[in-house]
């Protein structure tokens, strides 16, 4: 049996010069299926698979759209705090990020990722084939409060959340 050693780099300091911030913004980027958690009214953590992308500047936030009556949204309104792990194609990398949802009062802040959330939701999503009138989503927008990246290919581990900072103005 062969054993294959590899060099693996704890980060813990918040995030310097922005690597970390960027090797997760590519593997988000690359494959917006993510698996969202949320904790519903027993406290039980409900998983499952969803679409989201960035919003606006980097990792500072992430849209998706959800039934205007689905389970998830109840979740969101009773205990705000989500969880979204993201992959890369091969699952060698892992960005795991975690915040505080809430739904949008309407679809206006997300008029720009309409068309490109509907096209990567609908193979996912209930009647969102045949039913994709904005009546009947919900915008989600989580705020980023951490980030955590597993990547074996790129010898990193962040054995705790690393805290989001939002990018300075003008930088």
């Amino acid at each position: 049996m062969k054993t294959v050693r590899t060099k693996t780099r704890r980060i813990d300091a918040p995030l310097e010069g922005h690597e970390l911030l960027r090797i997760a913004e590519g593997i988000v980027a690359h494959n917006p299926l993510a698996l969202f958690t949320t904790v519903d009214e027993d406290e039980v953590p409900r998983s499952r698979w969803m679409v989201a992308i960035p919003a606006g500047h980097g990792l500072c936030g992430l849209y998706a759209l959800t039934g205007r009556h689905s389970r998830k949204l109840r979740d969101i309104r009773a205990n705000p705090a989500v969880c979204w792990v993201f992959t890369g194609p091969k699952h060698e990398d892992v960005v795991t990020i975690t915040g505080s949802a809430v739904a949008l009062p309407t679809l206006d802040a997300v008029e720009e990722s309409w068309r490109p959330l509907m096209e990567a939701t609908q193979q996912y999503a209930m009647n969102a084939l045949t039913n994709t009138a904005e009546s009947n989503f919900v915008a989600l927008l989580t705020a980023t409060r951490g980030i955590e990246i597993v990547s074996p290919r790129l010898g990193i581990y962040t054995p705790h959340p690393v805290p989001f900072y939002q990018p300075a103005a003008g930088g």
